[in-house]
């Protein structure tokens, strides 16, 4: 990277929103082919556009994600057993998997937990005034921009040395 005329933060920034398009894109993808599969959702367009919202700050958590383990791993082997300490945990801990009442405090950590949460109240009809739906719209913010400066950091580290 260091012959390119950019800047590192340029590069991480063009990543990170190209990334974020492919993620709407995705996202439309399948929720048109949910629609034409039958599935009936009970949301509005208002509802549609925080689904897309709550996406893209899930796409900017894991490209945060992403970021901490390019940066700790020491070759592409290394960066994808490192990326499955960050997947699994969400798979069973953030609500993609239903492990129990119990177990869904552990959840509450994970980023999945609060979309998975939103996007469910979302598609059986809650309106945009249910104030859980803003609780998880706070949490997701909060927890990508944690995590996004903690792989720029690292990132930022990584390349002084």
């Amino acid at each position: 990277m260091k012959p390119t005329p950019i800047t590192s933060g340029e590069v991480i920034v063009g990543q990170m929103l190209s990334y974020t398009i492919v993620t709407l894109i995705q996202t439309a993808i399948i929720l048109i082919t949910a629609l034409l599969m039958a599935f009936n959702p009970r949301f509005t367009v208002e509802g549609v556009v925080m689904v897309f919202v709550f996406m893209i700050f899930l796409s900017f958590c894991s490209i945060g994600l992403g970021l901490i383990t390019a940066t700790l791993a020491k070759d592409v082997k290394a960066a994808g057993v490192l990326a499955f300490i960050f997947i699994v945990p969400q798979q069973l801990f953030g609500s993609f998997i239903y492990m129990g009442e119990e177990i869904k405090v552990i959840g509450y950590a994970m980023p999945s937990q609060y979309v998975t949460d939103a996007l469910y109240r979302i598609s059986y009809g809650t309106t945009l005034t249910d104030v859980n739906i803003w609780i998880d719209l706070v949490a997701i913010i909060i927890i990508s921009f944690i995590i996004y400066v903690i792989g720029l950091i690292l990132y930022e580290r990584s390349k002084s040395t």
